[in-house]
């Protein structure tokens, strides 16, 4: 699994390469602008609505919107009495959507005017154009639910490529009465967590989320001794690609994480975006009382004083004003 301390080992000094992304990040991200759609995991027929939220810099002088569909379809494939399913994309062609000529910052939406086909994946692209005729770019891939690799979890906000990319998926407890209410709260974990909370926000391009159809069940972290620790989904082999696997329940409990494996109330931001400091990131616990630990590598806690200071040199990172 891909925590940040294994992708950072090789080099410490990768850090200050860190350091600066995030800076040409925030100085050639204008305007601030975050691409979404609605309903995240639509079905066939549902209407879908994209958007463009524009935070804050300098309104653009224009911004375009692209999409292209793909189907989907699955072959069958049988060897030595095993059952394989190949998924043969068949991409279309993309089409320009809608052109906003000298927009205001706040958020633009456009709503497909053709209802969301059955065995499609679609991407759809906001490009936008600064004054200076600097181009900046959201690509997002999406599937529907009746995503036809039926024992997959549905991609359901796709930016990159896994290798290089942290993928979650969300997976719904089998304490969830009504899936529609499930499906309302991956989004809004995708958009109020972590494309809310400022650092992760400005890696919103690094995130790719999917959606599971099988249940998994998690426990309560105080009841492990009767109860036993989360139990996956039947599916888990195939979402094991995924860096956080989050088990996201409507009952109160007290939450954990075990390696990629960490559950949270669906309804609770702050939550999902702790325990993917576990999961996600290698981080301890920082609060008073809680379990800490010193990572290996690039930890956040350190075991005594003056294990601190030994690793200030090399995590030092000079300012030039």
């Amino acid at each position: 699994m891909k925590t940040l301390s294994q992708r950072l080992a090789s080099n410490k000094l990768r850090v200050v390469i860190l350091i600066v992304s995030t800076f040409l990040l925030q100085s050639c991200d204008n305007p601030f602008s975050i691409a979404l759609h609605d309903p995240i995991a639509p079905a066939p027929g549902d209407q879908v609505t994209y958007s463009l939220e524009m935070m804050d810099g300098e309104a653009p002088k224009n911004v375009r919107l692209y999409e292209r569909v793909t189907t989907l379809k699955v072959k069958d494939l049988h060897f030595m009495g095993f059952h394989f399913q190949l998924l043969l994309p068949i991409p279309g062609q993309e089409v320009l959507l809608r052109t906003w000529t000298n927009p205001s910052l706040g958020t633009l939406s456009y709503t497909r005017p053709n209802k969301m086909p059955g065995s499609s994946m679609i991407t759809y692209r906001f490009e936008i154009t600064q004054h200076d005729n600097a181009i900046g770019r959201h690509e997002v891939t999406y599937a529907g639910r009746d995503y036809p690799l039926a024992e997959d979890a549905v991609p359901i906000y796709v930016t990159g490529d896994t290798a290089n990319t942290y993928d979650i998926v969300f997976i719904p407890d089998t304490d969830i009465t009504n899936l529609a209410d499930f499906r309302t709260h991956c989004r809004k974990n995708i958009r109020e967590a972590f494309f809310d909370e400022q650092t992760t926000r400005m890696f919103r391009h690094s995130f790719n989320f999917y959606m599971n159809r099988q249940t998994g069940h998690a426990t309560d972290y105080d009841n492990t001794s009767t109860d036993g620790y989360h139990q996956v989904p039947s599916n888990d082999a195939r979402i094991g690609f995924a860096e956080g696997r989050v088990l996201m329940h409507q009952n109160n409990l007290r939450n954990y994480a075990m390696g990629s494996l960490y559950s949270t109330e669906m309804q609770n931001r702050g939550t999902i975006l702790h325990e993917s400091g576990h999961s996600l990131f290698g981080l301890a616990d920082e609060y008073d009382g809680a379990p800490h630990w010193q990572a290996d590598v690039l930890p956040n806690n350190w075991d005594s004083k003056s294990d601190a200071e030994a690793d200030l040199p090399p995590f030092s990172v000079p300012i030039i004003m």
